[in-house]
């Protein structure tokens, strides 16, 4: 089974909040590693305030070959103060409609009150503009 490597970026704790700035997956540790070094040097907002990185393995389901895009689906609920929170997410998948069957399994076996299937270019760079704290 193939793996690829999701770098996601968390601010410091705002009470039991955290915000989340995923930035992409990768083929391998090294590569989000590489990735990570660069948004702590030089990305706006990731330069300038602490965050904890955090690199985690996504197992692949299909057979990736040389596909360029992934598919996977995410759960969560919204607390009171509008942000999310129980967020669950899936592994990847190579094939659509294999992802959108698991995800209308993971609905009735996990409810969440709002659910979403995207779909990732592998190596692709999220918030390259970073993000600024008002």
């Amino acid at each position: 089974m193939d793996t690829l490597f999701s770098l996601t970026f968390y601010t410091q704790p705002n009470g039991n909040y955290r915000e989340g700035f995923h930035i992409g997956l990768f083929t391998s540790h090294e590569e989000a590693k590489q990735i990570e070094a660069r948004y702590r040097k030089e990305v706006a907002g990731f330069k300038d305030h602490e965050c904890d990185a955090e690199i985690a393995e996504i197992p692949v389901i299909g057979h990736r070959g040389d596909a360029i895009r992934v598919y996977r689906f995410w759960g969560w609920n919204v607390n009171d103060a509008s942000d999310e929170v129980d967020i669950m997410g899936s592994d990847c998948y190579t094939n659509r409609a294999d992802a959108e069957a698991a995800c209308k399994k993971a609905q009735i076996a996990t409810p969440r009150e709002e659910w979403a299937l995207d779909t990732y270019t592998i190596g692709q760079c999220d918030w390259q503009e970073g993000f600024v704290r008002i």
